[in-house]
C-alpha cells in the first residue's frame, strides 16, 4: 500500500466553491487518501454541501468547530490526521490529477520531508504560472529555508506542498503559532516546518489552481491584520534565526512591507498613522539600506517611497498595469 496522504480543507462560507475543490481531490491518481473538511464556523450552506459531498467518496471526513481562522482549523486537521504525509487544499481552489502523486514520488526519491511545486493563480481575466518550468531542485535544510525565506522563486504558501507528518510535532505541542494573526500566517508556519525539515525537493510544475474571488481573504479591505501581521511574523522569524545572511533577508522583506505601507495615499485615518510611522522608520534606517546587498531597484524604491510617495504610487501602478502584476 502506498503511504497515506491527509488531505485538511479548511471551509468557512464558500459554499459555491467548495465542491468543485472537494471533488478534484476526489479525483487524484494517488488514491489512498483522507480528506479532512473543517468546517470553521460557516453561517451559508458550506456545512450541508460537505456532507452531501460523503455520499460520493467515504475518504471524505468532516469536522465542525467555531469559527477560530484559517491556521487553527489547519491545525485542528493535523492533529486528528492519520496520514503519513500532510497536504493543505483551500476550499475555493483546486488541484489537478497527478498534483500528490507527483510531489509523493518526488520526496520518495530525494528521500525528502517536504515536496513542493509551483502554483497558477486565476482571476477572471487572467491566468498566470509561477513559474511552470519544470526544473526540480534539491535543497539541504539551510538552503531550504533560505530559498523559503526569500521567497523569490519558492513560494511560501502551504498549499502547494506535501509536509511529513512528523514536522507538525513541535508546532502543535509546543504552541509556536499565534492564531491571532492572520496574515503572512502561511510563511510562519512553514518557517518552522522548513526549520524542523533535514531537506526538501521543488519541481516546477504548477498542478495547484489557486482562484482568487472577490471577497476572499486575500482581496479583502485594508485592515490591521494586513498593516500589523506581516511585520508581526517577519519580527518573530528575525528573533528566532542565528544566521546573519537570513537575519538580513528578513530585514530587507521588513523594508519592503514598510515601503508598500508608507505608499498608501493618505485619507484613511487607520492608515494615515502607520503611513508617517513606517516613513519615519525607513528615513531612520536610509542608510542601512543603501548600504546592505540589495538591488539598485531596491534602494531606488526605498528612497522614492521616502521623499516622494506619490511618484513611487504611479510607478507601483503603472507596472501592475502594463504587466498584468498579479499579487501573490
Amino acid at each position: 500500500m502506498t503511504d497515506l496522504i491527509s488531505v485538511i480543507v479548511p471551509v468557512y462560507n464558500i459554499a459555491g466553491y467548495v465542491k468543485r475543490c472537494i471533488r478534484s481531490i476526489f479525483t487524484q491518481n494517488h488514491g489512498n487518501l483522507e480528506i479532512i473538511a473543517i468546517d470553521d464556523g460557516s453561517t451559508d450552506e458550506s456545512l450541508s454541501v460537505l456532507q452531501e459531498l460523503t455520499n460520493e467518496d467515504q475518504r471524505l471526513k468532516i469536522i465542525s468547530q467555531q469559527n477560530q481562522g484559517v491556521t487553527a482549523a489547519r491545525l485542528h486537521g493535523v492533529s486528528v490526521a492519520k496520514g503519513d504525509w500532510i497536504g493543505f487544499v483551500d476550499g475555493d481552489d483546486e488541484i489537478g490529477t497527478d498534483f500528490y502523486s507527483r510531489l509523493l514520488k518526488n520526496a520518495t526519491d530525494e528521500r525528502a520531508d517536504i515536496s513542493h511545486c509551483g502554483y497558477e493563480i486565476i482571476t477572471p481575466t487572467h491566468t498566470k504560472c509561477f513559474y511552470n518550468t519544470g526544473r526540480r531542485l534539491s535543497h539541504s535544510h539551510d538552503d531550504g529555508l533560505k530559498e523559503l525565506l526569500e521567497g523569490k522563486f519558492i513560494e511560501p504558501s502551504l498549499c502547494n506542498k506535501l509536509f511529513k507528518r512528523d514536522l507538525f510535532e513541535s508546532v502543535i505541542n509546543d504552541g509556536l503559532i499565534d492564531f491571532n494573526i492572520k496574515n503572512l500566517e502561511d510563511l510562519l508556519l512553514n518557517y518552522y516546518l522548513f526549520r524542523a525539515a533535514k531537506n526538501s525537493v521543488y519541481e516546477d510544475f504548477c498542478s495547484y489552481h489557486y482562484l482568487k474571488r472577490k471577497n476572499s481573504a486575500s482581496t479583502s479591505a485594508l485592515n490591521e491584520h494586513i498593516l500589523l501581521d506581516p511585520l508581526k511574523v517577519l519580527n518573530i522569524i528575525y528573533n528566532d534565526v542565528e544566521n546573519p545572511e537570513l537575519k538580513l533577508i528578513i530585514k530587507k522583506r521588513m523594508w519592503a512591507q514598510k515601503i508598500f505601507i508608507s505608499s498608501y495615499k493618505k485619507g484613511n485615518p487607520m492608515v494615515d498613522e502607520y503611513i508617517r510611522e513606517y516613513r519615519e522608520q525607513l528615513k531612520r534606517e536610509l542608510q542601512d539600506i543603501i548600504h546592505c546587498r540589495a538591488s539598485i531597484q531596491f534602494k531606488c524604491m526605498a528612497l522614492l517611497a521616502i521623499v516622494s510617495p506619490d511618484a513611487y504610487r504611479f510607478i507601483k501602478n503603472q507596472y501592475r498595469k502594463y504587466t498584468h502584476f498579479i499579487e501573490r
